[in-house]
């Protein structure tokens, strides 16, 4: 089985609305995005195993709004 998980958040210290009214959302992967920028710890509770097909780093991509919206896809 193959599965897609999208999560959302609002962070308020990463409203960036007022600093820059033309950026309309900023993308990054994993390894661009701060140590210290909290992301909520998800798990399945009946996994038996996790694999990602083809590739040896699992893709994670973080979407931010200007509101301090936070959509993360792993």
């Amino acid at each position: 089985m193959l599965a897609l998980l999208e999560l959302q958040w609002r962070d308020t210290r990463l409203m960036y609305s007022h600093l820059n009214p033309n950026i309309s959302q900023i993308i990054m992967e994993k390894s661009q995005f701060s140590k210290g920028m909290w992301i909520p710890h998800t798990y399945l509770t009946n996994e038996k195993l996790t694999a990602v097909l083809g590739l040896l780093r699992k893709d994670n991509l973080i979407n931010i709004l200007p509101s301090g919206i936070v959509l993360f896809s792993v």
